[in-house]
């Protein structure tokens, strides 16, 4: 994988990307852009956190679908009977 500076990265990427919106590397590495050693972008600060709440939130979600389609599957049985019976005493 490519390891780019923070000034190399803004400099191909044409944007102004301030330090704190990435997390650095802890040590010096060296840069593919300049070749000087600096500390490189790891990831993307928001794509941390979102797999930190992946692994958090997963557990639950694969113990909640399953609850919410026999939810759901119950709701449409109770919708089929009471239109079935509606339609019955209307024809009435």
């Amino acid at each position: 994988m490519a390891e780019f500076c923070l000034e190399c990265w803004n400099r191909i990427n044409n944007t102004n990307h301030k330090k704190r919106q990435y997390i650095m590397s802890d040590y010096l590495d060296l840069c593919e852009g300049c070749g000087q050693m600096k500390q490189v972008i790891v990831v993307h600060r928001a794509s941390y956190w979102r797999r930190k709440f992946i692994r958090i939130f997963f557990p639950v979600l694969v113990v909640l679908f399953p609850v919410l389609i026999l939810l759901r599957l119950c709701i449409d049985a109770v919708t089929l009977c009471y239109n079935k019976v509606r339609r019955k005493n209307k024809d009435m």
